[in-house]
């Protein structure tokens, strides 16, 4: 049944609703499935009737105070494409998530990173990943995702280079540039 059901809100939601709706099951035999729920030839007794109600009431509970706050990855986060070769600049709330995102080919060779040191109130969230477009093809392009959040108001830049980062002393095939400046809310 999980292996079905897709992950995120979706999965609570649907999850809640087969709970409480007395799913069928893959199967879709009535009475196999709803034997699981303590039911015999569609006919309840009171004990599993309760045990069904209650545990019902409590995956629903738990399922949807979980889905309503929600994960990091599961919240919007603000996506800022990047272009190579050129400056950009944003303005971001202190706290909030920014995933800037540049297209590269991670079969090259290449990879974007991040040139020097982060601004001090800026701090990188995870590692950067790359993003294939394509799935089914190898060496396929995409983009390298880099997740940043402002600890503190401030405004500094951000520089990242598509390099061979193996070599030793790479010089940069393009760059990117862009300016960030956080504030607190309310301002």
């Amino acid at each position: 049944m999980l292996g079905r059901l897709m992950p995120g809100r979706d999965f609570c939601e649907s999850l809640a609703w087969r709970v409480l709706s007395g799913w069928q099951g893959p199967a879709g035999d009535l009475n196999t499935s709803w034997r699981h729920f303590g039911m015999r030839d569609g006919i309840m007794n009171k004990k599993s009737a309760t045990r069904r109600l209650f545990g019902g009431l409590l995956l629903f509970s738990l399922f949807v105070g979980g889905c309503a706050m929600g994960s990091a990855e599961s919240r919007p986060a603000r996506i800022e494409s990047l272009h190579p070769d050129a400056k950009s600049d944003i303005t971001e709330q202190v706290g909030a998530p920014v995933t800037f995102k540049l297209p590269g080919n991670a079969g090259t060779g290449y990879e974007w990173v991040i040139a020097g040191d982060l601004p001090s109130f800026l701090s990188q969230q995870g590692k950067s990943r790359f993003v294939p477009n394509d799935l089914k093809k190898v060496g396929a392009g995409g983009d390298s995702e880099f997740v940043l959040i402002a600890s503190g108001p401030g405004k500094g830049v951000v520089r990242f280079h598509y390099l061979q980062s193996w070599k030793k002393d790479a010089r940069p095939a393009r760059w990117a540039e862009v300016e960030v400046t956080a504030n607190t809310s309310g301002h």
